[in-house]
């Protein structure tokens, strides 16, 4: 039951982010707009379990932790290597300058609508806040993608992601997860997701050399990706 939390939550925040644009007022509310898109966007990725518990994963940790057994015999001379989200020079620079272009535009715009449109200062900072946080979130990407990687060695996977960076030792993983991404037929590509007890590294297939890590890390564990 604990596991179906999560879906229920987001079944919740759809029911009450339809509510409120449903029922918003014919007077133009942000809060309500906001309010409503926010729990929208939250509630569909808590019921598609995007965010919150992997089922499946859940039960393998679940299964693991009642064994005592080390991971299936694999190999341990892993020669050390650095797998990247492979993006030309040319490529990386363009982003960057469309990136610092949308984020300087967005910041400009959370400026003009809080310092220049009428109305009380509550409802010109909810207008803006998007803006302003698209803007810094843009800025930040900005900084974090030049820096993503996931290094390889004899002793396990060392990684640093958008939100954060870890560390997982090869006789720490309990489970290899790989879901394909579509959308009315079409093809966004497949997540890999390395499970232990406690932590869990997710790359896609946009990472430089992908399947190789993907080959590598099921014959290092022992393990299938299911």
């Amino acid at each position: 039951m604990k596991y179906l939390l999560p879906r229920l939550l987001g079944a919740a925040l759809l029911a009450v982010g339809l509510s409120l644009l449903i029922l918003a007022p014919k007077e133009f509310s942000p809060g309500h707009l906001f309010g409503g898109l926010a729990c929208m966007v939250v509630g569909t990725l808590l019921t598609r379990g995007l965010i919150g518990t992997d089922l499946v994963a859940a039960r393998l940790r679940e299964e693991a932790s009642h064994s005592d057994s080390p991971i299936g015999p694999g190999r341990r001379d892993v020669p050390p290597r650095v797998f990247r989200y492979g993006v030309s020079p040319r490529k990386r620079a363009l982003a960057t300058l469309v990136c610092a272009g949308l984020a300087a535009g967005l910041l400009a715009m959370g400026a003009f609508v809080l310092f220049t449109f009428p109305g009380n200062l509550g409802n010109r900072l909810l207008v803006a806040a998007p803006a302003f946080c698209t803007g810094l979130f843009l800025w930040w990407y900005i900084a974090r993608h030049r820096n993503l990687d996931i290094k390889v060695d004899s002793h396990g996977l060392d990684a640093r992601l958008f939100f954060r960076s870890t560390v997982i030792a090869w006789d720490e993983i309990v489970a290899l997860i790989a879901r394909r991404h579509y959308w009315r037929g079409i093809y966004f590509g497949t997540v890999y997701s390395v499970y232990t007890r406690q932590d869990k590294l997710s790359f896609n297939d946009r990472l430089e050399g992908c399947d190789e890590l993907v080959r590598l890390v099921s014959e290092v564990t022992g393990l299938e990706w299911q």
